[in-house]
């Protein structure tokens, strides 16, 4: 099940730079969003549609993973459900298109999408959070702090700096992609010993 979490986040990769790469010319990676790819009218858009279940199927394996391979106290299944309250909104939010960047109409279809994308967003960063503070492996730790402001960085400059908000926001599916790899990698060294002292304790 691990091999198979890796495989669909190695795909959801495959599927941002494919996107990217057979998007229009007037589309720009710089500038327009990775939601904009898939968005209402525009070409190929269920290419990144079906990236979004993807990467909710990715996420939803690893919590999955993670919760049969660890010993589960009560911080440790909170920091699990926020990773699927993340992955849930990643899978709605396919269900709703961004609105197309030239076209006006299909407002509220488009706020959803958005409304779920920052949820989505909000639930990442507090599971990256709990993990990085229940799995008690420092290496891990410290890289998941180094994840969580690089990406809130990133995420704030994504609403300031309109003109690198393609490139922001790439930046941020790269990180939540390399740390959902990174945090299935944990499943091979259990802290079960970690755990048990804390009980002895």
């Amino acid at each position: 099940m691990k091999i198979f979490s890796q495989a669909l986040l190695g795909l959801y990769l495959a599927i941002l730079f494919i996107a990217g790469l057979i998007a229009p010319e007037y589309y720009s990676l710089i500038r327009n969003t990775v939601s904009e790819l898939g968005a209402q009218g525009f070409p190929n858009a269920w290419l990144m549609r079906t990236g979004f279940f993807v990467l909710a199927g990715a996420v939803l394996t690893t919590a999955y993973n993670l919760g049969k391979k660890f010993n589960l106290n009560l911080f440790r299944a909170a920091a699990l459900l926020f990773l699927l309250l993340y992955g849930g909104a990643v899978f709605i939010t396919g269900f709703w298109s961004d609105k197309n960047f030239f076209v006006l109409d299909h407002n509220l279809e488009s706020f959803i999408h958005s409304f779920l994308a920052n949820i989505a967003g909000m639930f990442y960063l507090i599971a990256v959070w709990m993990n990085a503070s229940s799995i008690k492996q420092k290496r891990f730790s410290i890289i998941s702090f180094v994840v969580f402001f690089s990406y809130l960085a990133l995420s704030y400059l994504f609403f300031e700096v309109e003109e690198f908000q393609g490139l922001t926001q790439r930046g941020m599916h790269l990180i939540s992609a390399s740390w959902l790899i990174l945090l299935n990698e944990q499943q091979r060294t259990p802290d079960k010993i970690n755990f048990d002292k804390s009980v002895r304790a």
